[in-house]
């Protein structure tokens, strides 16, 4: 793993133009490490009610979601997950750290390649009743190596 870099671009010098702001950052990602996307500046998730496409707070448990179960199926974005070809989406864990500290599994539903971003996965994640309502810290693992926790609110409904 090389690990995230960070660099600036400054611009001078324009030519029939004004610069307002003359520096900005650019972000290397290391594409071998298993990362969850994060809100800038934050440990925040993006992350995303499958079903309403709405960001946080969630509900564990909605009669919006069209499922038997009536489980939220949140959505998080992870760079750097590679699964062999065949391999299944049941080759992923995921779990919860709820507010009590008690971490509990979550049932990967499916993964898929983002279009256009060959580089970002979308998965999706079946929410359990028995997290309690409050930040939850998100974790998926694949082939031994774990994601950063990223941070989901989520209310009882």
């Amino acid at each position: 793993m090389e690990g995230t870099e960070n660099f600036f671009v400054n611009l001078s010098n324009p030519v029939n133009a004004t610069i307002a702001d003359g520096q900005g950052v650019g972000t290397i990602i290391d594409d071998d490490a298993l990362l969850l996307l994060n809100q800038t500046g934050s440990t925040r998730a993006v992350a995303f009610d499958s079903v309403t496409f709405v960001a946080e707070t969630l509900p564990i448990i909605t009669e919006r979601n069209f499922s038997s179960d009536h489980r939220t199926r949140l959505m998080v974005f992870a760079i750097g997950l590679k699964l062999a070809n065949g391999e299944p989406a049941s080759a992923i864990t995921a779990t919860a750290e709820d507010s009590t500290g008690t971490v509990r599994p979550l049932a990967v539903e499916f993964v898929i390649t983002v279009p256009n971003f060959p580089w970002l996965t979308q998965v999706n994640l079946i929410l359990t009743d028995q997290i309690v309502p409050g930040d939850a810290k998100i974790r998926i693992s694949l082939h031994g190596q774990t994601s950063n926790p990223v941070l989901v609110n989520l209310k009882a409904q």
